[in-house]
């Protein structure tokens, strides 16, 4: 945080998962954190399932990339400032389960 400052620091913490949590409780609780994060991190995270639905190699990793980015989806809820991310990323995953 001293060297990006808290802003940055709060977006890392947030699309960031705690690993001393159980794997069921750690993604429950990482996509309310989200939910309950900045736009920005939201936006990261909208980013981050587009680039995983663009580049995954095989239809098990499409599967898992399909799910991550309809939990981003409703995680990112309907901030107007997601508006052009979320329907990229609503198009990515309406491409892939068609």
């Amino acid at each position: 945080a001293r060297k990006f400052g808290d802003d940055l620091a709060t977006v890392v913490a947030t699309v960031s998962k705690d690993p001393r949590l159980p794997e069921p409780q750690r993604e429950k609780a990482f996509y309310a954190q989200i939910a309950a994060g900045p736009w920005q991190a939201q936006l990261v995270k909208l980013a981050d399932g587009y680039d995983n639905l663009s580049d995954a190699p095989d239809a098990k990793m499409l599967d898992r990339a399909l799910t991550a980015a309809q939990h981003a989806l409703e995680a990112a809820g309907d901030d107007e400032r997601l508006t052009s991310a979320r329907g990229i990323t609503t198009g990515q995953v309406s491409i892939f389960c068609s």
